[in-house]
């Protein structure tokens, strides 16, 4: 495969349409019977719509992007079988898919995404001469390279952008309505104590990243897509349930990460585009009515909300010595770090066995820490500029390409998340990033054709 500086990527358009808003029915439909089955635990129904939506995916391979983002919004909540999750054979499936359409079309990769990919690999197996367990971090390094497959698929998946981005909204769009109504019943179930999740294998700080990943994505699409004052206030409640949910999760990273990438995409939607200002307002006046009704009602006057709320109180943010990730941070920054601090542990699992010889018993619950400890200082400093120059040409591009807001301010949220959370694995956070790079290197080629036409 041909690899140099240029990105060239097929801006394809569609030159037929069958039955396209049939076939989006379709897929909404299979992704409510897939949730529905889960929750009144119909098991095998499920290899039927994986066979289904398996054709679809193999029909057009939008529509396994399609399938993979709704699979990673639900994460452990939808599991194939024990230990597999849908998201990872959907993760799977796209990725072969995409290998032979990459080849088939002959694309030229990005060599810096390139380069990038391969240091991350090299980090990784240099890293594992300090593993404690070799077979948990060959399952860790082959699911980091899933990631960066998936990534490179999504980068140059042949499919016009408009349409994408507009499969991208509606499908996190109802993926937030269906976690969150799932959350809510959990909730009122009461089976997991106060703080709300929808499985076992599913805790609360991933549905709260999961959470603030798609009430994002949405708020930005309020901003930039809805057209229609109805369609703004339906949007608008969707992100509100969602808010609602994020907040029993009780998880505080994720709290300040959600405003953190409101913040971020207010600040650019007002400074850079003129575009559907009104939209903001009606938002406003929803959020007011919504939070009357919320006092009103009194749906907060709870235990439950007592305690959670309890978890956002001031005092409780600054007495941070008796908070459990203060002591695994000081336990791995004492005991583990000035032993391992250039090459890592080997992988999480490896990091949480050297920790038990300390009873610290857990991952760094923090992106920095994280990454020196299963990686060193060289796999932070791989990570890091990965990070900082999605940031920085995404930036670039942002005033010409609007449509990049959400994923930007996504990935701008999921890494201040990162503050308490091990972030850097999360499967959102990569497709987050992809579409950053998808967006960018479609702009570049756009304005390279520009130039040799005016030549």
């Amino acid at each position: 495969m041909e690899v140099e500086h240029s990105t060239p990527l097929p801006l394809i358009k569609e030159t037929r349409v069958i039955n396209q808003k049939q076939e989006i029915y379709f897929i909404l439909l299979l992704m409510l019977l897939f949730v529905l089955f889960r929750y009144y635990h119909f098991p095998n129904i499920h290899f039927i719509l994986l066979l289904i939506a398996s054709l679809f995916s193999l029909y057009k391979p939008i529509y396994g992007f399609v399938f993979y983002l709704f699979s990673i919004s639900f994460k452990a909540y939808l599991l194939l079988i024990p230990g597999v999750t849908f998201s990872r054979y959907f993760g799977i499936f796209f990725m072969v898919i995409m290998i032979f359409t990459i080849f088939r079309n002959q694309n030229k990769l990005n060599k810096k995404l390139v380069y990038i990919s391969l240091l991350i690999l090299i980090s990784e197996t240099i890293s594992s001469f300090y593993s404690l367990s070799i077979s948990s971090f060959i399952l860790q390094s082959s699911l980091h390279a899933l990631e960066m497959g998936i990534f490179f698929g999504i980068v140059y998946l042949p499919e016009d952008n408009k349409r994408l981005i507009a499969l991208t909204d509606l499908t996190c769009l109802f993926s937030l309505l269906l976690l969150s109504t799932i959350a809510y019943l959990s909730l009122k179930s009461g089976l997991f104590g106060y703080r709300v999740t929808i499985s076992e294998n599913f805790n609360q700080n991933q549905l709260a990243i999961n959470l603030v990943f798609l009430c994002v994505i949405v708020f930005n699409f309020i901003l930039l897509k809805a057209k229609k004052p109805i369609e703004v206030i339906i949007r608008s409640v969707i992100f509100l349930l969602g808010i609602i949910i994020l907040f029993y999760t009780g998880s505080r990273s994720s709290m300040i990460g959600l405003i953190a990438g409101i913040l971020f995409s207010l600040f650019y939607y007002f400074k850079k585009y003129s575009r559907g200002k009104k939209n903001i307002f009606i938002f406003l006046g929803i959020v007011m009515i919504f939070v009357l009704f919320i006092f009103n009602t009194g749906i907060f006057k709870t235990k439950e909300a007592d305690f959670i709320a309890n978890r956002y109180s001031y005092e409780n943010f600054l007495n941070i010595e008796n908070q459990m990730r203060y002591h695994i941070w000081k336990g791995y920054l004492e005991n583990i770090l000035p032993d391992y601090w250039l090459f890592g542990t080997g992988g999480a699992r490896s990091a949480i066995l050297y920790s038990a010889r300390y009873d610290i018993n857990a991952g760094g619950h923090n992106i920095i820490i994280a990454l020196l400890v299963e990686f060193g200082l060289l796999g932070l400093i791989i990570f890091g500029y990965f990070y900082v120059i999605t940031f920085l040409k995404s930036i670039k591009i942002i005033k010409q390409e609007y449509n990049i807001l959400p994923f930007i301010a996504s990935f701008v949220a999921l890494i201040i998340v990162g503050i308490g959370e091990n972030i850097f694995s999360q499967k959102v956070l990569w497709f987050s990033m992809a579409m950053c790079w998808r967006l960018f290197l479609n702009k570049k080629q756009r304005a390279r054709k520009l130039v040799k036409a005016n030549a």
